[in-house]
């Protein structure tokens, strides 16, 4: 298992973070490429990752070396723009052209050495359906402010950004993307790792949210069975859809079948209708098991400490956060290691 971070291409992705990372142990960056760009790396080659139609290998390179220059390595990607898929998720004409393009994407990964992609399949409301909260100011510990959500207080209306989308018709125009695309990551050693919708509505928008429970794991495995199919493993998230005995015992299923490509190890208090997000020690969830559970089953990709709460003096980004969360799982990783 390695000990990893996300950082955002355009956003956080920076020197000083990099070094900061470095310094804490971690050995491995993630890159969030779909997001809008607020500052950070500006350059041309980051210009390109985020705009286009797809990922050319020498853009990738270049990322890959901003890395090794810190000594850290690329360890994946996250989000493919949603302007590149809005399409395919929705099955509109054009979605056969951006298929082709994900498949660009993946060539390009494949000639950078860098082999697992992040994604989802939620449909993007402005902005606001892929990761929604009702909150972001909740008292957690000590007064430390954490991000929640609260069903009761969302209606599920059209917005101005989409339009009403039926569970099945998600479900079909899944099955049609990963019968197309998942032979192509295996042919090119990619894997892809599918994150839960967040919050786990069955819709929100209008738009039905089909990844949003064990079950619909078993389905989405089953369109095509592949090692490039696998599963980005929130933990906060399986913890909103579960009891912790059911996480651990998710973790032994797809762990044992090798379906974990990445793991978000992050902790919350409550369930999918009404949670808020916890300091890692703080929560629903025993991670030292949740953390045995991933070593036991022989899980060896990037663990990401996933959201922070934003604690006294603390920096936007939440630097003393991520130290704390860092620090948390390398004790926990050494732990059972040597149990």
């Amino acid at each position: 298992m390695k000990i990893a971070e996300r950082l955002a291409l355009g956003d956080t992705l920076n020197r000083d973070n990099l070094v900061f990372l470095k310094q804490l142990g971690v050995s491995h960056v993630i890159v969030s490429v779909g997001g809008p760009r607020t500052g950070g790396a500006g350059n041309d080659w980051s210009d390109r990752l985020q705009g286009g139609d797809y990922w050319k290998p020498a853009d990738l390179l270049a990322l890959s070396r901003m890395m090794e220059d810190e000594g850290l390595k690329l360890g994946g990607l996250a989000h493919i723009p949603y302007s590149r898929w809005d399409k395919i998720i929705r099955g509109s004409p054009g979605r056969d052209e951006q298929i082709e393009n994900w498949g660009r994407c993946l060539e390009a990964m494949a000639k950078a050495d860098v082999r697992v992609l992040q994604y989802n399949w939620v449909i993007h409301a402005g902005g606001a359906g892929h990761h929604m909260r009702t909150s972001r100011q909740t008292p957690s510990r000590g007064g430390a402010l954490v991000s929640s959500f609260d069903s009761s207080l969302v209606k599920d209306e059209i917005s101005g950004h989409t339009v009403p989308i039926a569970e099945e018709t998600m479900w079909e125009n899944l099955t049609y993307f990963l019968k197309a695309i998942i032979p192509v990551a295996e042919a090119l050693g990619v894997r892809m790792g599918m994150h839960p919708a967040d919050p786990q509505m069955p819709s929100l928008f209008g738009a039905a949210r089909i990844i949003r429970s064990r079950e619909s794991y078993n389905r989405l495995m089953d369109i095509v069975p592949s090692p490039s199919n696998a599963i980005t493993f929130c933990l906060g998230c399986f913890a909103q859809m579960l009891e912790p005995d059911d996480v651990y015992q998710a973790i032994e299923h797809f762990g044992t079948q090798k379906k974990i490509a990445f793991v978000h190890f992050r902790n919350v208090r409550g369930n999918a209708e009404k949670f808020e997000e916890a300091y890692w020690d703080d929560g629903k969830m025993n991670m030292l098991r949740a953390m045995q559970g991933f070593y036991r089953t022989g899980f060896t990709g990037c663990l990401i400490p996933d959201h922070t709460p934003h604690g006294i003096g603390d920096t936007k980004w939440g630097h003393r956060s991520r130290a704390f969360a860092i620090g948390y799982m390398t004790g926990l990783k050494q732990a059972v290691a040597s149990a």
